[in-house]
């Protein structure tokens, strides 16, 4: 895309070099994303291996977005934590936004850039980065779709009226299930 190749040759401030590279990558090209880059190098993750070994559950809902559902995803695709929801899934935020205000400003010592001031003070969120999933949520993206949850706790109005006691039984119970199967480290 013409973003995509602008902040090719602009090095966008910011950014990892590795993301840039991918970026050249498909500059002069019809692709309108790079390949997916990882925040972290794989020699640096998993250095110290799992540390807890009970059962964990994350209870979410629909209003969960960006670092709530980025920890969401990554508990329940390392296979560490089973999702209860309340709705079905998260709110499917997944990618990273910024004002087109904010884009302006970053890149307005570089020449031809592509974002200029909207009239009247006008601005609007940019998504510009999406967050794919990996292990057991390889290449799913989290924007529009959210983390489906393992298991439904719907908010009743006994919930609603008891600071979610049934919600939180369930999961209780469950989880309780899972731990008797499991042995102690």
């Amino acid at each position: 895309s013409a973003v995509n190749q602008w902040l090719a040759k602009n090095n966008f401030a910011g950014f990892d070099q590795s993301f840039i590279d991918e970026l050249k990558k498909v500059e002069g090209t019809n692709s309108e994303f790079p390949v997916a880059v990882p925040y972290d190098l794989e020699a640096d993750m998993n250095t110290i291996g799992q540390l807890y070994k009970k059962p964990v559950s994350v209870f979410t809902n629909a209003g969960c977005y960006s670092a709530c559902e980025v920890v969401t995803a990554l508990l329940k695709d390392s296979g560490g934590a089973k999702v209860w929801t309340e709705d079905g899934t998260t709110g499917g935020g997944g990618a990273n936004n910024m004002y087109q205000t904010d884009m302006v400003y970053y890149t307005q010592t570089f020449p031809n850039s592509p974002f200029q001031a909207l009239p009247h003070g006008e601005q609007f969120l940019l998504a510009w980065r999406q967050i794919v999933r990996t292990g057991l949520g390889q290449g799913q993206l989290i924007e529009n779709i959210g983390v489906t949850g393992d298991f439904l706790a719907p908010n009743t109005y006994s919930d609603f009226r008891n600071d979610s006691e049934q919600q939180f039984k369930l999961i209780t119970a469950e989880l309780k299930a899972r731990a008797s199967l499991t042995t102690a480290p």
